[in-house]
């Protein structure tokens, strides 16, 4: 499906590079033999849905993260960083590191 879309906007001369889509790569690898190199960027839902399952789990063990406020703390930063750094794993695993002293 996500092929044929993209075939019907480039048939209107609409210039397609990049797709948003969840972390599956199924979607990217249909899309690639058609249409050659994308980028695939993934919606920010998925990255927030992991981490605050992440979050979630690590609170069965840290009493820290038992209140509510803290976890929207840290997921709010954790996401700022993605969000301003997509694309760019080194500018992400920099502002990552910068998060840690303030919690």
């Amino acid at each position: 499906m996500g092929a044929e879309k993209i075939g019907d906007l480039r048939t209107l001369n609409y210039k397609v590079n990049n797709i948003a889509t969840d972390n599956d790569s199924t979607t990217i690898a249909r899309i690639r033999p058609i249409h050659g190199d994308m980028n695939k960027v993934s919606d920010k839902n998925h990255p927030k849905k992991t981490v605050i399952n992440a979050m979630i789990e690590l609170s069965k063990n840290r009493r820290e993260l038992k209140n509510n406020k803290t976890v929207n703390y840290i997921v709010r930063m954790i996401m700022c960083s993605i969000l301003q750094n997509q694309m760019d794993v080194t500018g992400i695993r920099k502002s990552l590191d910068e998060i840690v002293p303030h919690i």
